[in-house]
């Protein structure tokens, strides 16, 4: 990361002309539609929702960008549905086999502070790779939620380990960042056609970007204590 400021946390930087000259297909009625109407809008995306909480977090998600903070934002409700996805437990499953090829080589490897490196599943250490970023894909209650996350940060907060039995126990806080922006390609009909079905999203993006609404942008923080460990001979 460059310190730069990520595109879908850019807000208040578009006239309502610019934004027709940009994305045609939006009716000049919506770029000029009221706040409450707009905001209406908005929380109809979470028709894709698959359960009454993951609906309820993006009600609250959804007010919490009207309160227009920028603050980050947590729900333990949505942490807990991200942690079942099949791509988290992929990014568990890596730490998992990363800590245990360092552990193999060096019982002391993260006593002695050691920058953990992406193995992949043939046990082959990638030299300045991290492990890929957790994503959670399709369009539901928890992808509009959470999508392509952007950082994450792994802290070992716990850890034993028994040199005589090659075995390890550790007890992990990972925080993982989402944005809940759009940018121009979001609601681009080329670049995301599942997007362009709903006009939400077109609401969503007048709210943050058009001079005289600026509704701002914010960070998402999924939290996770989880337990790992096992042989690692």
């Amino acid at each position: 990361m460059d310190g730069s400021l990520a595109v879908d946390l850019v807000y208040c930087d578009k006239t309502k002309e610019q934004i027709l000259a940009q994305y045609p297909q939006i009716p000049s009625g919506l770029v000029d539609k009221a706040d409450d109407l707009l905001f209406d809008d908005m929380k109809f995306l979470k028709v894709g929702a698959y359960n009454f909480v993951l609906k309820e977090n993006f009600d609250m998600m959804v007010q919490h960008f009207r309160d227009n903070q920028g603050t980050p934002y947590n729900n333990y409700h949505l942490d807990r549905a991200a942690e079942k996805t099949e791509d988290f437990k992929r990014f568990l499953a890596d730490i998992e086999r990363s800590m245990k090829y360092e552990l193999k080589l060096d019982s002391k490897f993260f006593h002695n502070k050691g920058v953990l490196n992406y193995v992949n599943e043939n046990n082959e250490k990638q030299i300045g790779h991290e492990i890929l970023r957790p994503k959670v894909q399709g369009y539901n209650g928890l992808s509009i939620a959470v999508n392509d996350t952007w950082a994450y940060d792994v802290k070992i907060v716990g850890l034993k380990v028994s040199v005589p039995e090659k075995y390890f126990y550790a007890h992990l806080e990972i925080t993982v960042w989402d944005h809940f922006g759009l940018d121009d390609l979001d609601i681009d009909p080329d670049e995301k056609p599942l997007y362009a079905r709903f006009p939400g999203f077109d609401s969503w993006y007048i709210l943050q970007h058009k001079i005289g609404k600026c509704y701002k942008p914010f960070i998402t923080e999924l939290r996770f204590k989880p337990m790992t460990g096992g042989k690692y001979d």
